[in-house]
């Protein structure tokens, strides 16, 4: 029987340390590199907008709130 090797859902990578060099919610998998990428990212950028479209609906299929440029602004 094969191997079973993690896809990163946002950069289309395999890790170097598979399961082991990211995380999965609800099933799709972000490798170490992308989530690091994000957590620096600005708000805005087309990394963040892809990686936003990417997270947008999670778990029971409601649309989770996705942060623009701005908003936490009054």
């Amino acid at each position: 029987m094969g191997e079973l090797h993690p896809v990163c859902q946002s950069c289309g990578k395999v890790p170097y340390l598979g399961l082991y060099d990211g995380f999965r919610i609800h099933g799709r998998f972000f490798c170490t590199e992308c989530e690091q990428r994000l957590l620096t990212e600005a708000i805005g950028s087309a990394f963040y907008l892809k990686m936003a479209q990417h997270l947008r609906f999670l778990g029971d299929g409601q649309e989770m709130e996705v942060l623009r440029p701005g908003a936490w602004r009054r």
